[in-house]
């Protein structure tokens, strides 16, 4: 990533990852993405955004909200992304979906630092 800034010297550079979720189990039981977020304070130093992926199957509210508020406090930018249905194994929890739709949304909605993604084509790219 250093490399790449060093190219381009007179443009700020900004990374993103795909975190999807703070809780290392899940992310590596469920989403098959087995890399650690231990050291979130690192992570935030090398990626000034982070992605989120909540309402999938088998995760919590407290679990969500406990996503939402790390990467709000260590991150420049927050992606939340409402899983869709993709045909995988993994499914959206429609009961999870519903409850952020109602009571979280609403106050995050206009947080300058957070992006929120209801439909898997909101952020411009959209495969399947």
């Amino acid at each position: 990533m250093n490399e790449i800034r060093k190219y381009f010297p007179t443009q700020q550079i900004n990374f993103r990852i795909g975190i999807e979720t703070f809780d290392d189990k899940f992310r590596e039981n469920v989403l098959n993405k087995p890399f650690p977020t231990d050291n979130i304070l690192e992570l935030s130093e090398q990626f000034q955004a982070c992605c989120l992926l909540i309402c999938v199957t088998g995760q919590t509210k407290e679990q969500i909200l406990k996503d939402i508020d790390l990467a709000i406090k260590y991150f420049n930018v927050v992606t939340i992304n409402v899983f869709i249905d993709n045909g995988t194994k993994v499914t959206q929890a429609k009961e999870l979906s519903k409850w952020f739709t109602q009571e979280i949304y609403p106050k995050l909605k206009d947080n300058p630092k957070v992006e929120i993604l209801l439909g898997n084509k909101d952020l411009g790219v959209f495969v399947q």
